[in-house]
């Protein structure tokens, strides 16, 4: 056989792989039978408090309509609460909004950035159940089928995006090894806001 084929056809077959997604699969699979992690923060906060809002009181229902939306805490009295955490609103209206579906508005892996939550495995990161991260950021929510997810940058976002049915798919089997549901758990603290860009 030529000396071409023989190189070819293993990169044909890699480059099949890799756009269906079977490497990235394999890749998190290898990742998590690594025995050691990265290192949790020290000072990571605890970043889920039922007495404090979700995402610090961001009014989640703009990201639905407004693709240029960079967040805006809501009124403190202009709360609904579901599942035991507290969500703010700039107006009644969207308090309306949420209430009539709150689980079509909840943002998804309970706020944190979704490629960390999708693509960031040992050794090299250290997320877990009991090391939640990366914050979710106000500036990079965005809505993708019909559901809120958040990134702490737009270079995650990017990452999330280049092959967004394999990474939900990923990102919800990992979130629902974590939590028994999707909405169990929601970050209150561990975020960044358009004060702190």
């Amino acid at each position: 056989m030529n000396e071409k084929y023989l190189i070819a056809i293993p990169m044909i077959v890699f480059t099949l792989f890799s756009s269906f997604g079977i490497v990235q699969k394999y890749n998190k699979i290898t990742m998590n039978m690594a025995t050691t992690c990265a290192s949790c923060p020290d000072n990571l906060p605890q970043c889920s408090q039922s007495d404090h809002p979700v995402l610090g009181g961001l009014d989640i229902i703009p990201y639905f309509y407004n693709d240029s939306y960079k967040g805006t805490r809501g009124n403190d009295n202009i709360v609904s609460t579901y599942n035991g955490f507290n969500y703010l609103f700039t107006t009644n209206e969207h308090k309306i909004i949420f209430d009539a579906n709150p689980e079509q508005y909840l943002p998804q892996y309970g706020g944190y950035c979704a490629w960390g939550v999708a693509g960031e495995y040992c050794p090299e990161y250290p997320w877990s159940v009991d090391c939640l991260g990366p914050s979710g950021n106000w500036n990079h929510g965005t809505v993708l089928s019909q559901k809120l997810y958040f990134f702490l940058y737009e270079e995650a976002k990017d990452k999330f995006v280049a092959n967004v049915d394999d990474n939900i798919e990923a990102g919800d089997e990992r979130w629902l090894s974590w939590f028994s549901t999707t909405d169990e758990h929601m970050n209150t603290d561990c975020f960044v806001s358009e004060s702190d860009t």
